[in-house]
């Protein structure tokens, strides 16, 4: 499958979830003339590059660093605050945005107009996630540039189709072609950004990823991994939350609703089923050895929080990348303001989601005992001969 292929085909796909979910709109403008005039421009200004900065194709890769782990684990936190380092090349919003280093030298100049004295906020912190020009964001999003990537599946009309895209972010469902042209176009925007930071590393968070870990290996064999792991019961509700805050934000809901009943429960399941095979995925590549401990560095979300100075500063050292004295002396300020920071959003529960604890702790409760995170009360795993993986609902169990 050629790149031109997929494009055409997910954009076949969104346009019909448009036409029927809000026929002719301004969303229909948006996404059948907006999106492929943005995606032409793209393509066409990173083609410029190839002529114009030749130079970038020589940019080596050395030793990347890559955050995985499910969304919600602390990649944000680990991600933006050793970005502050200035030791490694990062993305800002804007940069993933215009990837092209012709694009951005015809950008900057609106971008920093834009910015000066403050930054553009696209979602407020209130949404989940702060989302703003010049922070610095994860480089999973570059692959929505090529339809796919886990930003095509969660933030376009194809939230809301009844079938399920999985196979847009999960790599054993793609055939060896499409996953050849991912990962060149991956590879061809980190050397980029490495020319135009001027750094010789990359740190990029991709907590998605975790679907492309072989690949991954395949193309930066010296790659490390940060595998950053939270409680499944905490990560799942928090990400839908987020998602539902996002499309809620983007899209006429109450049309969707109208058109597709059912589409919130179907969004719910889908999300579910794909979190419980990415924790399975990666317990599983750890199992086979596939990342070894040279290769990997697990952080507890539990451990991250109650230490995250110096936890941060134990990935820095397995980054083999240690601060002097300025460096460490911006970056604990960098740390204190965080350690400081109290969230303005509000996670809807399981239940509200019509997540059951009893279903997680079935599906998933291998993690929380395999990485030491407590079953929530009043759940409790018990061992039995007949089936190892029974759950039981205790009420009133201590």
């Amino acid at each position: 499958m050629t790149i031109l292929a997929l494009q055409a085909g997910v954009y076949t796909k969104t346009l019909r979830e448009v036409w029927s979910l809000w026929g002719p709109s301004r969303a229909l403008l948006r996404w059948g003339l907006g999106r492929p005039l943005v995606a032409g421009l793209t393509h066409a200004s990173l083609w410029l590059d190839r002529h114009l900065y030749p130079g970038f194709r020589r940019q080596a890769i050395e030793a990347p660093i890559f955050i995985v782990g499910h969304p919600r684990s602390g990649t944000t936190l680990a991600h933006r605050l050793l970005g502050e380092t200035r030791r490694f090349a990062t993305f800002e919003l804007w940069q993933l945005m215009i990837p092209s280093l012709v694009g951005r030298r015809l950008a900057a100049p609106l971008i920093r107009r834009a910015t000066r004295g403050r930054d553009l906020e696209l979602h407020p912190s209130e949404v989940g996630h702060r989302v703003a020009l010049r922070a610095i964001e994860e480089e999973e999003a570059l692959f929505y540039h090529l339809f796919a990537g886990a930003f095509t599946l969660s933030t376009t009309p194809l939230a809301f189709a009844d079938e399920d895209q999985a196979w847009l972010l999960e790599e054993e469902r793609q055939p060896p072609p499409m996953r050849r042209a991912l990962m060149a176009f991956f590879r061809g925007c980190l050397q980029r950004q490495l020319l135009y930071t001027g750094r010789s590393r990359v740190l990029a968070k991709m907590p998605q990823s975790v679907f492309r870990v072989r690949s991954l290996l395949e193309d930066f064999p010296d790659a490390r991994f940060v595998y950053l792991v939270r409680s499944p019961f905490e990560t799942i509700p928090s990400l839908i939350s987020l998602q539902l805050s996002i499309l809620r934000r983007n899209f006429d809901i109450e049309a969707v609703e109208r058109v597709r009943p059912g589409w919130l429960e179907r969004h719910v399941e889908r999300q579910y089923q794909r979190s419980v095979r990415l924790y399975r995925y990666m317990e599983e590549l750890l199992e086979q050895g596939v990342l070894g401990p040279d290769r990997l560095m697990t952080v507890r979300y539990p451990s991250l929080k109650a230490d995250l100075h110096g936890t941060l500063e134990r990935i820095l050292a397995f980054a083999g990348t240690p601060l002097d004295g300025e460096e460490e002396t911006r970056f604990a300020h960098a740390v204190q303001q965080e350690t400081d920071y109290r969230p303005a959003h509000i996670n809807r529960a399981a239940v509200e989601l019509g997540l059951s604890p009893a279903r997680i702790a079935q599906d998933l409760g291998f993690v929380c005992e395999r990485h030491g995170f407590p079953m929530p009360h009043p759940i409790a795993r018990v061992a039995d001969s007949a089936d190892a993986g029974a759950v039981r609902v205790a009420a009133g169990a201590r």
